[in-house]
């Protein structure tokens, strides 16, 4: 079963990739921006798969709800 990862590069561009473990998440962006290496300050972090559903749960328990947008 796939994981669920957040890679950030740089500290600031955000991608949601499903892998089997950190460095294939890695290995999966680098083919996806066709890089050998990755910039500085790239960083991945395992996240749980229902992690933006608890985001805007959360949200809506503070009365922002974008559904309505």
């Amino acid at each position: 079963m796939l994981k669920h990862f957040q890679v950030w590069l740089r500290g600031s561009s955000l991608h949601d990739i499903r892998a089997e473990s950190e460095k294939d998440a890695l290995k999966e962006m680098r083919e996806w921006l066709g890089v050998k290496r990755l910039p500085p300050g790239t960083f991945v972090c395992e996240i749980p798969p229902d992690y933006y559903d608890k985001i805007v749960k959360n949200n809506q328990e503070i009365g922002i709800d974008i559904t309505n947008w």
